[in-house]
């Protein structure tokens, strides 16, 4: 369970999404909630399988924007995958991704 968004000193204006299965970002959500912990930018959860094709939509629903510098982070993830899941997540993340 990443705690960046609460531990890191963001610039201005940074906004992090945070995507992950509903179940353990629930779980993360309670425990923030019993610590009291408040993110150092602006953070936004998102519950979705990455390895289905609807979390790019869910993403751009929750306010991401295509045109705006990013950086991804997977951290931990792409060990319980296919390689052919990978390179379609992979895919997804460069067309999201302003060049």
């Amino acid at each position: 369970m990443d705690a960046r968004a609460f531990r890191k000193n963001w610039p201005p204006k940074t906004r992090l999404y945070e995507l992950d299965r509903p179940e353990p970002l629930n779980t993360k959500e309670a425990i923030v909630a019993r610590a009291e912990a408040q993110a150092t930018c602006e953070r936004r959860t998102i519950g979705v399988d990455l390895r289905q094709s609807s979390w790019p939509q869910a993403l751009l629903d929750a306010g991401y924007e295509v045109r705006k510098p990013a950086a991804w982070l997977m951290e931990g993830l792409l060990f319980y995958m296919t390689e052919a899941t990978v390179h379609i997540l992979l895919d997804s993340i460069s067309e999201l991704t302003a060049p």
